[in-house]
């Protein structure tokens, strides 16, 4: 429980470049080697094509004894429809950290719509659903798909919601 404990004020410690009173030092039940890290604020790869490209990032680590605790970051590769990835310091004694950053780019090619797969369970002859706003991938080549045009489509679905 005290493990737990120390992870929380790990977490909520670490709000602008890590330092080892973030990782809780000396606190009881922390692990000697407990990790501290902190991700890029963001991450913007420009443009990207349809197939992707690898994403490389180093985040900021420091442990309590000065060992060097293992660090993977995922995703290793970045393709249209993926908005953030996560990093992971992990001690030889089991402790860990984790942090998220966002991922910027755009996509080669027109604008796209991105929609959430959605599942719809029928629960009688009229069932109502939430349907999920749908995304815009801006394009490299500069065509832009304007906020009138997401309106457009969010009344479209307001209106057969209601038909």
């Amino acid at each position: 429980m005290k493990r737990a404990l120390a992870a929380s004020l790990l977490l909520l410690g670490c709000g602008s470049s890590p330092t080892l009173d973030d990782a809780g030092c000396g606190l009881p039940g922390v692990a000697p080697d407990q990790p501290v890290i902190e991700c890029p604020a963001e991450v913007d790869l420009g443009c990207i094509g349809a197939s992707g490209v690898p994403l490389s990032v180093a985040p900021t680590v420091a442990t309590c004894d000065g060992s060097n605790p293992t660090v993977l970051c995922a995703p290793s590769s970045v393709t249209p429809g993926i908005g953030s990835g996560t990093c992971t310091a992990s001690a030889a004694s089991g402790a860990s950290a984790e942090c998220t950053f966002p991922i910027r780019y755009r996509v080669e090619g027109p604008p796209q719509i991105v929609c959430e797969d959605i599942t719809v369970v029928c629960t009688g002859p009229l069932t109502s659903v939430d349907v999920p706003m749908a995304g815009v991938m801006p394009s490299c080549d500069g065509g832009e798909i304007e906020e009138q045009a997401r309106k457009r489509m969010a009344s479209a679905i307001s209106s057969k919601e209601g038909a």
